[in-house]
């Protein structure tokens, strides 16, 4: 079978041979190209359809898996609220603490000073000194002071202040600073711990009555007392000497 016979030359089935076996070859190659070009069909529509196509002809993942996704992309998707729940709950907080030691940084208006009480103040008078000679100006000083532990508001104005010389023997009223003087003020201060407010007055030694009258007399030598008054607060007398 190997070698060739017959009544042509060997040449002639030589080629035959060869022929047949290329055509052989040849058949074969085709059909192995036919079948990957077929199997490449069959695989193309999946590859290419990886969107919409893949998905519906894929068969959906297992229970187990589905819950492990679904709780993985939950997961996911929380994370960003979170962090921004969390990033506007401290801007939030830390407005409020900024807010709270700001509030807390100014001082706070103090109260304001209530009237005086009478068992809080000292009300003397100072003389500039104990005997004057007829016909000379005593100096007479009214003196306040706030005896309390906290300010307080006075009214000092001139038509509460007074300034009364009285007869030592009989007490009579002789003279007071407010018959003559009908101008009237408004002093309300404010009256620290321990301040004293000074109001000095010459006395031109004559008699007095409300209403300032014409006839007025000089007083004549004799012992006398000084006695101040603010208001319904009154010093204790002191006395006066003219000669």
């Amino acid at each position: 079978m190997i070698e060739p016979n017959g009544p042509l030359p060997p040449a002639v089935y030589w080629r035959r041979r060869v022929v047949a076996v290329g055509g052989t070859a040849i058949a074969l190659v085709l059909i192995v190209l036919l079948l990957s070009w077929g199997a490449d069909d069959s695989v193309t529509p999946s590859a290419n359809n990886s969107g919409k196509g893949a998905v519906a002809e894929s068969s959906p993942p297992p229970a187990g898996q589905q819950l492990a996704n679904a709780s993985s992309s939950s997961s996911a998707s929380a994370e960003p609220s979170l962090s921004a729940s969390v990033s506007a709950g401290g801007s939030s907080a830390a407005a409020s603490s900024a807010s709270s030691a700001a509030s807390s940084s100014k001082p706070k208006p103090k109260p304001k000073p209530k009237p005086c009480a009478e068992s809080t103040l000292k009300l003397l008078v100072q003389l500039g000194k104990p005997e004057y000679r007829v016909g000379e100006r005593p100096e007479m000083n009214m003196v306040l002071t706030n005896a309390g532990q906290d300010p307080c508001v006075q009214d000092v104005s001139r038509q509460v202040r007074e300034l009364v010389v009285t007869a030592k023997d009989s007490g009579d009223r002789l003279w007071s600073s407010l018959d003559c003087y009908p101008p009237k003020t408004n002093e309300k201060p404010v009256l620290q711990p321990g301040q004293q407010l000074s109001f000095e007055l010459s006395w031109a030694g004559r008699t007095s009555a409300p209403g300032c009258p014409v006839n007025r007399e000089t007083v004549p030598a004799g012992e006398y007392l000084v006695t101040a008054k603010i208001g319904k607060l009154a010093s204790e007398p002191v006395p006066l000497r003219l000669r």
